[in-house]
């Protein structure tokens, strides 16, 4: 499979065929011959630990008042979370919990509701621009950093990413917290993903609430009509 040289925010064209999808395809279906697509006992348990991890670690932020056991439970209660996105709220958005929609609906509504993502953002931006344009610059928002690192060697080269190597895992924890305070609100409001695709990620015309008022709405609650 080859990809444009130079894809343009607009449109990215794929040349050539070849089986590769297919023999991907084929090895999972022979690696899952006799074996349901989704989740088993397994799943469900390590959902199960991992939310009791995430409240637990939450009730104690809430009752110790001592400040080195404050820190521990905030350690604790950053992992769980780290956990609870990517092992339960990833899986959800991947449908692999049930084959009902629902159920799979519900578990990534619950669990993006406790972590403060936006779950609709999320779900465009992984399972339609990541999965379908893996690393490819300007359409996987993944490796998207509004200019802080270069993750992508067709990404201009600036002075400031010489060194970047030093502090790359710093700014890319810290990233998180752009995607929640800012990068949340800034697509949602322009209605754009990124400052090169300009695809716009909420459809269906469906009238909001005003600016100010949707501001003060957490973005784990934000709807849209995928398509």
């Amino acid at each position: 499979m080859i990809v444009q040289s130079q894809p343009s925010p607009d449109a990215i064209v794929f040349k050539g065929r070849s089986d590769f999808l297919k023999t991907i395809r084929a090895r999972v279906d022979r690696r899952l011959v006799g074996r349901s697509p989704f989740g088993d006992g397994r799943l469900y348990g390590k959902a199960l630990i991992i939310g009791l991890w995430f409240v637990a670690s939450y009730a104690l932020l809430l009752t110790i008042r001592v400040g080195w056991e404050q820190l521990l439970a905030c350690i604790s209660f950053g992992l769980a979370a780290c956990a609870l996105g990517f092992n339960v709220f990833h899986d959800a958005n991947h449908g692999s919990f049930s084959p009902s929609r629902r159920v799979n609906l519900a578990v990534s509504v619950v669990t993006c509701t406790a972590l403060g993502a936006s779950r609709y953002f999320w779900w465009y931006k992984h399972q339609v621009l990541h999965h379908r344009f893996p690393n490819i610059f300007r359409w996987d928002d993944d490796i998207e950093t509004r200019g802080c690192l270069r993750l992508s060697a067709r990404q201009p080269w600036r002075p400031r990413f010489k060194n970047q190597h030093r502090f790359f895992f710093l700014l890319y924890a810290l990233g998180t917290l752009e995607w929640f305070f800012v990068k949340d609100f800034v697509q949602y409001f322009t209605r754009s993903v990124n400052s090169y695709q300009r695809r716009r990620p909420c459809r269906g015309g469906r009238s909001w609430s005003s600016g100010c008022a949707r501001a003060c709405t957490p973005p784990s609650s934000w709807r849209c009509r995928s398509r």
